[in-house]
């Protein structure tokens, strides 16, 4: 989150130019660069994009996660602070998300496991897709958690339930010397694990055993 960030800052000669990104990333789709909205989407997976309060990196990883691929992600961040270090940054969201396939036919593990069967399960004769939101307020942090259905489709395509994980990992940073900003966050971004072993292990805590293994 920023106060004020001028999106026009975002596109992809900058990025590469000034090694934010790799310098042979190809984009995937054609930029938008105004000063209130920029995307850009890189080959990988890769896209930035800005509002005026909001800076948001994204990385869509698939087959095998490893954590030196998550790790690349992380320093790409850390490279564009560097760079933009004017902003008024205000607070950052660690954001990671990913599915567990589910054991046995069960239609829906949210309905079925997290929530007490209730009336409101069926109405007009079609059940809902159910989500559940939970969070977790501590003193440095805030994480949320959501939990919703998901149908996994495999390589022979075949679909399986599964539950998807989509969580929230927030902190504030602190009103203080602007410049001290940068330091907050990148001591932020260089606990990227502990925040990623956290999402696992409350992820687990949702019957999801084997998560990410």
């Amino acid at each position: 989150a920023a106060d004020g960030f001028d999106s026009s800052v975002i596109t992809a000669d900058f990025l590469r130019h000034s090694g934010i990104v790799s310098g042979n990333l190809e984009t995937v789709q054609p930029p938008v660069s105004t000063p209130i909205f920029a995307q850009v989407s890189f080959d990988g997976g890769l896209e930035i994009n800005a509002t005026p309060d909001r800076l948001a990196f994204i990385h869509r990883l698939e087959g095998d996660v490893k954590l030196s691929k998550i790790g690349a992600s992380v320093e790409i961040v850390t490279r564009f602070l560097k760079k933009v270090p004017f902003p008024r940054y205000q607070a950052i969201g660690i954001n990671p998300a990913g599915f567990c396939a589910l054991n046995g036919n069960a239609a829906s593990r949210v309905i079925n496991s997290l929530i007490e069967n209730g009336t409101w399960m069926a109405f007009d004769n079609v059940n809902p897709v159910v989500s559940l939101k939970s969070v977790y307020s501590y003193q440095d942090r805030q994480i949320t958690m959501f939990v919703q259905d998901y149908v996994a489709s495999e390589s022979g395509g075949s679909k399986n339930p599964a539950l998807m994980f989509n969580a929230n990992i927030h902190r504030e940073i602190g009103e203080g010397d602007h410049m001290q900003r940068i330091p907050s966050l990148m001591s932020i971004l260089s606990g990227w694990k502990r925040d990623l072993q956290d999402f696992l292990k409350l992820a687990e805590r949702f019957n999801s055993k084997g998560y990410f293994e």
